[in-house]
C-alpha cells in the first residue's frame, strides 16, 4: 500500500543499510559509575573502564578487575495516516508501539598497574539496540497482512587491549586496540505484488542475518594542571568493518520478472561501512576532598557515513539493486556533539552518590528516519552511588532519556509520520582492586 509500490527496494535497501546507524547505536555510558555521572568521565577515568573513556587513566589507578551488567529498554511508538504516505487520511491509520524487550550488555574491564605502565584488557559492548513492534498495529503497511514480523537488533563486542605510560607524575598517554565483532538482524515487509490475478496484493516477509569484523585504536592522554583540576583528551579512530551475511525475501522471483529472468529467495551479501570515529574532551575537577564536578563534550563523527554500499552475491539480486540506484544510499549524516556533566559526591568512606545530565543530538535527518532504529534527540537525566567495603566495590547507575518527538514528511527513504522514542538504562558493576 505504500506510494509507488516501491516497497522492495525502498524497505530492503534503504532500511537495512541506513538504519545501521544512529545515535540510539551508540551506548552513551560504559560502566556502572561513569553511567551515573552522565557519561562525563573522560577528564576523570579513575577506574578500569578508562579503556573505554579514556586509556591513560589506566596509569594513574590501581590495579583492578572490574565486571558489569547493563540492561537497555527502549521504548518507541510510531503513528500515521493516509495523508501521511501520499493518500485521503482516512484511508488507514496508524498507531503503534513497540515491545518491551530488554538487551543485556555484560562487561568485564581489567587493569593491572605496574610502577609508571598499565597493562589493561576489555571486553565490552560498546554498542547495541533493537525494537521489536506488532506486526498487527503495521497491517495497514502490509496488505493488512498481521504475519509480517518487523524487528531489529544490532550489537558490536570490543575486545579491547590496552596500555598507559605515566611519562610525568601529572602526564599519562595511552592508547587501546579496538577489534569489533558486530552483528545484524531484521526482519520486515519485503515486498508486494498481485501473484493471483485478482488484484489483491500480497505481502512478503523479508529478513537478514550478518557479522562483520574490524579493527582499529584509540589514543588517549590525561593531565592533572592541579591537585584539584584533571583534564583528558581521546581520540578513538574510524572502524572499519565488513558485515557479510545472508538476506532471505520471497518477493524477489517476483520482482526478477520485471527483467524477464529468474532469482532466488536467498542470496549472501555484503556491506562495508565505517564506525564512526569519535573525539572526546573533558574536565574533573575536585571542589573539595569528597565532591568532584566533571565535564565532557564529545564529538560522533557520523558525516564519515555518507555511503554505503551492498553487493549480493546472486547476479539478478544484484543486478535489481544496480537497476533501482539502490545500491548506493546517501545517509546524510551529520557530526554531533554530546554535552555531559557529572558530580560525585562522598557521603563517607564507604558511599559515594552521584548524578548527571547530558544532551544527546539526533544524527539522522529526516529523509531518512525509520521506525525500526528510531534517531531522536535526547535529554538525559541519571544517577547512581557506589560502595567500598574493602577491596570489593560496587556500582550502580541509571539513566532515562526523554526522546523529543519528530514529524516527518515522505521522501523515497523513509518513513513518514511521527516518531518518538524514549529508553530507560541500568547497570550493575563490581569491583575488586589489588
Amino acid at each position: 500500500m505504500l506510494k509507488n509500490q516501491r516497497l522492495f527496494f525502498l524497505i530492503v535497501f534503504v532500511i537495512s543499510v541506513s538504519s545501521l546507524f544512529g545515535n540510539g547505536l551508540s551506548l552513551n555510558s560504559i560502566g556502572s559509575k561513569a553511567l551515573g555521572m552522565g557519561g562525563a568521565f573522560v577528564g576523570y577515568a579513575n577506574d578500569a573502564t578508562a579503556i573505554y573513556w579514556n586509556p591513560a587513566g589506566l596509569a594513574q589507578q590501581n590495579s583492578s578487575l572490574k565486571f558489569a551488567l547493563s540492561d537497555i529498554v527502549p521504548y518507541a511508538n510510531y503513528e500515521a495516516d493516509g495523508s501521511d504516505y501520499g493518500y485521503p487520511a482516512q484511508a488507514f491509520s496508524i498507531k503503534s508501539e513497540t515491545k518491551t524487550n530488554h538487551y543485556f550488555n555484560p562487561n568485564l574491564f581489567f587493569n593491572y598497574r605496574k610502577d609508571k605502565m598499565a597493562f589493561a584488557f576489555g571486553i565490552y559492548i560498546p554498542a547495541g539496540l533493537g525494537t521489536e513492534y506488532n506486526g498487527k498495529d503495521l497491517a495497514s503497511l502490509t496488505e493488512n497482512d498481521e504475519s509480517i514480523e518487523w524487528m531489529s537488533k544490532i550489537g558490536a563486542v570490543n575486545f579491547s587491549p590496552a596500555f598507559a605510560y605515566q611519562i610525568h607524575e601529572k602526564l599519562s598517554l595511552g592508547i587501546a586496540g579496538n577489534m569489533y565483532y558486530a552483528l545484524f538482524e531484521m526482519k520486515r515487509l519485503g515486498g508486494s505484488a498481485d501473484t493471483n490475478g485478482d488484484n489483491i496484493d500480497e505481502a512478503f516477509q523479508y529478513s537478514e542475518e550478518s557479522t562483520g569484523i574490524g579493527m582499529s585504536a584509540t589514543l588517549a592522554t590525561k593531565f592533572d594542571i592541579t591537585e584539584k583540576i584533571s583534564i583528558g583528551l581521546t581520540y578513538r579512530i574510524p572502524t572499519k568493518v565488513t558485515l557479510e551475511g545472508e538476506a532471505v525475501n520471497k518477493f524477489m522471483p517476483i520482482a526478477a520478472t520485471s527483467m524477464q529472468t529468474t532469482a532466488p529467495e536467498i542470496s549472501e551479501f555484503e556491506r562495508e561501512l565505517t564506525w564512526p570515529g569519535w573525539f572526546a574532551a573533558g574536565i574533573a575537577f575536585r571542589a573539595m576532598d569528597k565532591l568532584v564536578f566533571t565535564f565532557d563534550a564529545q564529538l560522533s563523527q557520523w558525516s564519515e557515513l555518507d555511503k554505503l554500499i551492498t553487493e549480493f552475491d546472486d547476479t539478478v539480486w544484484n543486478q535489481l539493486a544496480i537497476a533501482s540506484e539502490e545500491n548506493e544510499f546517501v545517509l546524510l549524516w551529520e557530526d554531533k556533539t554530546q554535552i555531559r556533566f557529572g558530580v560525585e559526591y562522598g557521603i563517607n568512606e564507604s558511599w559515594d552518590i552521584r548524578c548527571g545530565y547530558y544532551y544527546d543530538p539526533a544524527p539522522a535527518p529526516d529523509e531518512t528516519l525509520n521506525i525500526l532504529f528510531p534517531s531522536s534527540t535526547n535529554n538525559v537525566l541519571t544517577s547512581g552511588f557506589g560502595y567500598d567495603f574493602g577491596k570489593f566495590s560496587t556500582d550502580f547507575g541509571i539513566e532515562y532519556l526523554f526522546g523529543a518527538e519528530r514529524k516527518v514528511v515522505e521522501t523515497d527513504d523513509n518513513m513518514p509520520g511521527i516518531h518518538q522514542m524514549n529508553i530507560l538504562a541500568y547497570s550493575l558493576g563490581i569491583n575488586y582492586n589489588f
